[in-house]
């Protein structure tokens, strides 16, 4: 033992060196994931920044150096800024490419922040964006005044909703004479379907048409109306805005369905309407699938 005691400090350096080489792997998981609570996922890299352009995440501010020499990382929550005469562009995980113009500000989002593989939202808060290179359809949505868009995707000229009133006659006695005393839960509404608008047969377009969605929509009022006279039993200053999300597959069927966003927390009546909105056929097509979000006005 004696003669280990001159020995025993590289001893302890020696044992420390192992342990670090142990524990480096979980450690440095550790502080990724650490990280990654705190600043977001990373979804995608910054490769083009000219003039001033600012990287925003909660209360930090990075002005991002031009021209990017190095592709630098964009993360779940970040917005990038640019000023009046400065551009930027992001390449993102779908492999969408997005060009942020001109005294624009724009927000990169994901679906799910627990999941990195979830659809990465791209908010238009100010100014405009460009698609240079669309990627994996699905994985990336762009956000304008409400409503989500594929990359490139042109944005409706005329914005698709339904309003519901309260004191229009249609289907009122239906409502009245067959759910006197409705239960507490939703039950649904088995009657037949309203038809949906004519078209000529035998002919697959290659898309819907903003009007023909609408119009199929439109004539599935009724049950939306009966939906909500059933609650108005119950809470009878109920009114406010759903906004519906959900996909037309080739076949025109409704899938992919959730509620986006509700000023109503009326949880028996979003189930209602989501089950009338399931339940509609729409015509088959051609294209890629169709991917939108509905509001629907209960006033």
């Amino acid at each position: 033992m004696r003669k280990l005691q001159g020995f025993w400090p590289l001893i302890v350096v020696a044992l420390i060196g192992v342990l670090l080489v142990i524990l480096a792997e979980p450690i440095s998981k550790w502080v990724a994931a650490s990280r990654a609570v705190h600043n977001g996922e990373i979804i995608g890299k910054i490769i083009l920044a000219e003039g001033s352009v600012r990287k925003i995440h909660g209360a930090d501010i990075e002005l991002i150096a031009s021209p990017v020499t190095q592709q630098l990382d964009l993360r779940d929550g970040d917005r990038i800024q640019t000023s009046l005469e400065s551009r930027a562009a992001v390449l993102l995980n779908s492999q969408d490419e997005i060009e942020i113009g001109h005294g624009s500000a724009v927000d990169f989002q994901l679906w799910n922040p627990h999941d990195v593989n979830s659809p990465i939202y791209i908010t238009q808060a100010l100014g405009q964006i460009i698609s240079r290179k669309t990627g994996v359809r699905g994985k990336a949505y762009v956000v304008h005044e409400g409503r989500l868009y594929f990359p490139g995707q042109k944005p409706l000229e005329k914005p698709m909703a339904l309003t519901v009133l309260r004191n229009a006659p249609l289907d009122m006695h239906l409502a009245e004479a067959n759910h006197a005393t409705p239960g507490p839960e939703f039950e649904p509404d088995n009657s037949p379907e309203e038809p949906a608008p004519a078209v000529a047969p035998n002919i697959e377009p290659d898309t819907l048409s903003n009007e023909y969605i609408d119009e199929t929509i439109l004539a599935h009022q009724g049950q939306l109306q009966k939906c909500w006279l059933l609650r108005l039993k119950d809470e009878p200053a109920l009114k406010g805005q759903i906004i519906v999300q959900f996909e037309i597959s080739k076949r025109g069927k409704v899938k992919e369905m959730h509620i986006a966003d509700s000023t109503l927390s009326d949880e028996v009546l979003q189930k209602c309407v989501m089950s009338v909105i399931e339940r509609i056929q729409f015509r088959e097509f051609k294209g890629a699938e169709i991917s939108l979000s509905y509001p629907i006005n209960f006033e």
